[in-house]
């Protein structure tokens, strides 16, 4: 019975702990860091000649940047976030009578706003919801077979929505990683030296822990 008592004291008390930590007018201040790899190979048979045709595809980023979130109402937070990225891709082909290869490499600064619903157990849960983002960057384009690097500015626009693991390990301190990300997004991108060449593109892109690791680090304060 002793026992018992105890530990229902001790769950009761950790319950509480995790909730001051998202109520509302709890705040947290802390950074974002990211890095992620994508590797496709393709290969296919030409119809008209019989030629094999293999392409490799290899896309690596790298993000980080600071965060800061004000919990609105007991469990919602109303989150922002900027963020520097460095993203590079290499493209490689070759068929029965030829092969090149391409590379890629964007810098880019943005920032991004999400309303994350927060879902405890103690001290661990989830954190989900929608968020909304724009990017500004800078793309060099290197491919000999076809020109010399070629230099683009990129607007980009993105919506979606994404999952996080969240764990209070103390009163002040917290730790996320991402799990799911589900993002549409729409670029416009104007060549530097030839100003009437824009290309708009659109991408749709759902990536998973699988696919790399986000971390966050934050401090809590403003609760009670």
């Amino acid at each position: 019975m002793k026992k018992t008592l105890i530990f229902t004291i001790a769950v009761m008390l950790a319950m509480q702990f995790s909730m001051a930590q998202t109520q509302k007018g709890a705040q947290n201040l802390g950074g974002y860091v990211g890095y992620s790899r994508v590797s496709s190979n393709d290969s296919q048979i030409i119809p008209y000649n019989g030629q094999t045709s293999v392409q490799k595809n290899n896309t690596s980023s790298f993000d980080i940047g600071p965060a800061y979130g004000y919990f609105v109402a007991d469990n919602l937070e109303l989150r922002g976030v900027l963020q520097f990225s460095t993203a590079n891709f290499s493209s490689s082909y070759a068929t029965s009578g030829s092969n090149g290869d391409s590379k890629q490499k964007s810098n880019t600064f943005g920032g991004s706003l999400a309303l994350m619903k927060y879902v405890m157990s103690s001290k661990i849960g989830l954190r989900v919801g929608p968020y909304i983002g724009y990017s500004y960057g800078v793309t060099k384009t290197n491919n000999p077979a076809t020109s010399p690097t070629a230099t683009s500015h990129v607007n980009s626009y993105n919506a979606g929505a994404k999952a996080d693991l969240v764990y209070y390990p103390s009163k002040t301190l917290g730790f996320a990683a991402s799990l799911v990300n589900i993002n549409y997004s729409k670029s416009k991108s104007q060549d530097v030296n030839i100003p009437e060449r824009n290309t708009t593109n659109e991408f749709f892109n759902a990536s998973f822990i699988t696919n790399g690791l986000g971390l966050s680090v934050f401090y809590v304060f403003g609760n009670k």
